[in-house]
């Protein structure tokens, strides 16, 4: 459940502006506070919901063409707070999948550019946008849980992990996959 919602309405934007725009309506979230950003289509007020392929396609993401069609079409983009002021925010996303194993086997084929394909969303982006390539994600497990995460200098930068083989969650702060988890 979230405590705010925020639609944004979309007419064919560019990645930059898309970016822009999902940041924007991203900040101003207080401790503990998760807003849902929701994502329609510009064809009437209260459009159409952007799908997960369209979404993906709107940020010009180099997906693998079977991990897309692993993906159901609804998702949610939102964030949390995190601390006493509003700059501490924690970005998420959640896929609800239509197949699992070929989400599973599509996302290792994608690590190699998810930093760079999502990671200007995230709050750890300034880290993500000059990421040596020789970084690659590990596995770790956190409260039973099997994560994949992009580690850089002891820190994790972006991460994620399937829930109940129904839904896979990325985000940036470990925090937020167990809030979620929970």
């Amino acid at each position: 459940s979230t405590n705010a919602e925020v639609n944004i309405s979309l007419d064919n934007p560019s990645r930059e502006s898309l970016i822009a725009d999902l940041r924007e309506a991203a900040s101003d979230v207080t401790d503990g506070e998760i807003k849902q950003i929701i994502l329609r289509k510009r064809v009437v007020d209260g459009g159409p919901l952007i799908s997960t392929s369209d979404f993906l396609s709107m940020l010009k993401s180099q997906a693998p063409g079977n991990l897309v069609r692993a993906f159901d079409p609804l998702f949610m983009f939102a964030n949390v707070g995190k601390g006493e002021t509003t700059d501490e925010i924690s970005i998420f996303i959640i896929i609800k999948l239509a197949s699992f194993e070929n989400a599973f086997a599509g996302m290792l084929a994608w690590e190699k550019n998810l930093a760079q394909d999502l990671g200007p969303l995230f709050s750890t982006s300034t880290f993500l946008r000059d990421l040596p390539t020789e970084i690659v994600f590990t596995d770790i497990t956190d409260r039973n849980k099997d994560v994949r995460v992009l580690m850089l200098n002891g820190r994790p930068v972006l991460l994620y992990s399937f829930f109940d083989n129904k839904m896979l969650i990325i985000t940036d702060h470990i925090e937020t996959l167990r809030t979620l988890v929970d």
